[in-house]
Formats: C-alpha cells, structure tokens, sequence
C-alpha cells in the first residue's frame, strides 16, 4: 500500500499536482499518515515532502502532532545549512585560490527552495594546479584530509564529526568520461556568475553550465534513475528555462559533445510535463550531431521515466548493476559509437571503488 502511494507521490511532484495528492494523503487514519512520512524518512524524500508543505502553504493543515515534527526537523535542517553557510563564507575570506560552489545551499538557489534535501557536503571546484595551496588553507582552518577512495576528481576534507567538503579539481566522475565529453576541471571556469545568498556573494556555474552539470550527474553518476536528481532537473528548468542563453547553452553542448545526453534528459522530463524544456528541446532536435532517432528508441519505450518514480533506496546497487548498469553500457555505445568504459568499471567508478592505475587504464583500452 505505502509504496504505491509511495509512486503517487512522486508523480505528484514532478507533475505539479501534490495538492490532490495531499488531499488523499490527509484523510488517511493517523496511523497511516504516520507510516507513510516514517517511508518518507527511510527513502529520503521526507524534506522534500516538508518543502512541498511550505510551498504549498499547508503546514497548518497537518494534524497536529506530524506538524510540530515537521516543523522541529524543518528547522534543524535549516540550522544545518546556517552552519555550512558560515563554512563558505570563512572560506570565501580566508582560501584566496579560485573556487567555484555548487549543488547544496547553491543549487538550493537555484530552485527557489530553502530545504528540500539533507545536504551532506559542501561541494566546490577549484583548478588543479591550486590543489596542494588550497589543502594547506583549508588545513589552517582546521579541516583534515582523509586518504580514502573517492571518484575521480574529487577529494573530502573533515573537519570534526560532521562537516565535509568535497574538493573537486575535476567534474566527472572518472578519467574516461572527461576525455569523451569534452571537459575539464578549467572548463567549468570559463563559465562563471556569482549569486547572492544571505548578502554574501557566492562563484557558482553559469545557469547554462549548472543545468549541463545536472544532466551529466544524473546520467552519469546515477545511472538516470534517481528520483531527487530527476526533480532538481525538473524545478531547475522550471524556475530557470526564461532566464537561460538559449545560444549559449547549445554553444556549451557543442562544444563538449553532450546535445544526445541533454536531449535524453529532456525526453524524459517532458514525458511527465510537455511544457518544461519545449524550446531548447526543439532546438536540440534539428542539431546536426543529435542522432534523434536512437535516442527516441533509448527514451521512448518508456523504461526512464519509470525507472526514475520506481527506483527505491531499498534496492541494492549491488544486485541491480548486472541489469541496470550491463544495459546503460550498452546505451551509451549505441549513443557515441564505441564503447569507452565497460559496465564493471562503470559500476565500479561511480561506487568509489575502481583504482585509475596505469594497469586498470590499459583495460579501459581493450
């Protein structure tokens, strides 16, 4: 029962009708409103839940005990994000190399919401030229950096039990993935603005950039198939689509090759709502290298989009990659013509656990 109320909920969301869904949901017994918000919890979308609430400005609506927990967790959330906003603008002050945030409390911004997720870490880029510099700023305000296996590109950085920074010197997620699409740590330099939070000016991507990064992180690391990342592509075009350089959006996808990934996004997204993305769609469709055809039988046959409102934290990685990640694969060769990374080393990279020694990339190769 709960998981397809589960499933309701979340074409609720990306269709724009949690109103209707909050009304079936409220007349419920209490037993099961509570059991429904405890799967919430275990599934994490329980915040997302909370933002919908305050948007559609039905906090007060709640029975009375599921209110005043909404509200507690609502403002623990928020002191959260008041701490790891402190943390930035120490670093904006005191680690002088360049730096570009983004996801978290930023992309936040970007989707005029305040919490929605439980934001782990703070994620920010810098040049890799400036990595051993940047460390020993960020160790003099007391973060240590912690020697265990990450993806590609990227390093944490701890400070006490709570606070991470994740340091990226590259975006993507393995070697292989930067050499086909294109892109570089500098890249994402070349594509800047600066956004306001609290009357501090934060570097961040450019809307165009920050949209190509959604994409290529919900492909990419994970597998097009997680709700959340799917809902963040979705309010990002929704509150952001007017306000985009349509030019230079297809200028970036050019450039780094990623027109057929963009367009596999935007398929999906409109299979729950035609409106969103309807122009820069329609433009990504008469471009030369868009090979629409294979992309349609890639989208079309409907198995994206339900695996996005079907996927569940309580399905394992682990059993599903033999399927899911064996057929991504083989997605991404029918897409690009060749196949430059196996599913294994996929499965591998995005897990953390695959080691980019000269043996493992001369494997790459065969």
């Amino acid at each position: 029962m709960y998981l397809e109320k589960l499933r309701k909920y979340k074409v609720a969301i990306l269709t724009e009708k949690f109103i209707p869904f909050y009304q079936s949901f409220i007349v419920g017994s209490d037993e099961e409103v509570m059991g429904f918000t405890a799967l919430l919890k275990e599934e994490g979308l329980y915040l997302l839940f909370i933002a919908q609430l305050k948007r559609h400005l039905l906090f007060e609506f709640l029975p009375a005990k599921l209110r005043e927990v909404c509200k507690r967790d609502y403002h623990l959330e928020k002191a959260y994000q008041l701490s790891q906003m402190h943390t930035i603008t120490r670093m904006l002050a005191q680690v002088d190399s360049p730096k570009i945030f983004f996801k978290g409390i930023v992309l936040n911004h970007w989707l005029r919401t305040d919490v929605y997720k439980r934001s782990c870490d703070i994620d920010f880029l810098i040049k890799e030229k400036d990595i051993d510099k940047t460390v020993e700023q960020l160790e003099y305000l007391g973060f240590v950096k912690k020697k265990r296996v990450v993806p590609y590109g990227e390093f944490p950085m701890i400070k006490g039990k709570n606070l991470v920074l994740d340091v990226h010197y590259n975006i993507n997620a393995s070697s292989p993935y930067s050499k086909v699409f294109h892109f570089s740590g500098d890249d994402f330099f070349k594509a800047l603005c600066e956004i306001e939070i609290d009357g501090v000016a934060i570097p961040t991507f450019s809307l165009e950039m920050t949209f190509i990064h959604l994409c290529l992180h919900f492909i990419i690391n994970h597998q097009a198939s997680f709700f959340i990342q799917f809902y963040e592509l979705m309010a990002f075009l929704r509150n952001n689509e007017a306000a985009m350089d349509t030019e230079k959006l297809l200028e970036l996808c050019r450039k780094h090759k990623v027109e057929n990934l963009l367009l596999i996004v935007l398929y999906m997204i409109r299979s729950f709502d035609p409106k969103v993305g309807q122009i820069l769609f329609d433009l990504l469709l008469i471009s030369p290298d868009v090979n629409r055809l294979r992309i349609e039988k890639f989208v079309c046959k409907k198995d994206m989009p339900s695996r996005v409102v079907d996927q569940s934290l309580h399905v394992s990685q682990l059993s599903l990659s033999p399927v899911v990640l064996d057929s991504f694969a083989k997605k991404l060769y029918a897409l690009y013509g060749y196949c430059f990374i196996n599913a294994k080393v996929l499965y591998m990279t995005l897990k953390g656990e695959w080691s980019f020694s000269h043996k493992n990339q001369n494997a790459l190769k065969s």
